[in-house]
């Protein structure tokens, strides 16, 4: 099953990941993300400040925020609590799956191998994040693996730059990918907002263009 905000990613393609230190950055992320043509972003929970920023972005209303880096049943239920639509993990971890299952909450775990992608089908996922996929031998080994799970749909993550993003995205099991190039920790800590904002709008012209097959 396709949860709502699969959809939703799958239509912009392209999930900026980010890692915020200082939550007055959230908003001016969430500004230029917007306004490049990206309204969507992950906030992973990799620094103390990202609860605080997933709250203050979840009551904009102009975009669809994710947690990341979810890595605890606890750490679901803050995501929830502040807002966060979908959980992202580095993991294939089953009890953080179950729970989430079991809770109707959307989950991209983690996963690399054929095992972790199959244990994720079994838990009654459709959907999976592939991680780290460039290290891991990016998409001509996902295809590979893939190829028996052909059920599954993927939204690859880790090492993908923005010259990779159009074949990624012009594989049809991959509902889109996770963007770490698109605002980076050093962008946001030196206010490159700008950067940010031009960064969003070649992704986006780019999920555009492959999408439109031209």
């Amino acid at each position: 099953m396709l949860y709502p905000v699969h959809h939703e990613l799958a239509r912009h393609g392209v999930l900026p990941v980010v890692t915020i230190d200082n939550p007055e950055h959230a908003d001016p992320v969430a500004d230029a993300l917007v306004a490049g043509g990206l309204p969507l972003v992950e906030v992973t929970f990799r620094t103390p400040a990202a609860e605080g920023a997933m709250r203050r972005l979840a009551r904009r209303g102009d975009l669809l925020v994710c947690a990341g880096t979810v890595i605890s049943i606890d750490l679901v239920k803050t995501a929830v609590d502040a807002g966060a639509r979908l959980m992202v993990s580095p993991s294939m971890n089953p009890k953080v799956v179950s729970y989430c299952v079991d809770h109707n909450i959307p989950i991209n775990p983690g996963t690399m191998t054929a095992s972790e992608i199959d244990q994720a089908r079994e838990m009654g996922l459709t959907v999976v994040k592939w991680f780290p996929a460039e290290p891991a031998g990016g998409l001509k080994l996902l295809k590979v693996i893939a190829g028996p799970l052909y059920m599954m749909k993927f939204v690859p993550s880790g090492g993908i730059t923005e010259s990779l993003l159009a074949d990624y995205l012009s594989w049809e099991a991959n509902l889109g990918v996770g963007g770490t190039w698109i605002a980076t920790r050093e962008m946001i800590n030196e206010k490159q907002f700008d950067a940010i904002r031009e960064s969003a709008r070649r992704a986006a012209e780019i999920v555009r263009r492959v999408r439109s097959g031209k």
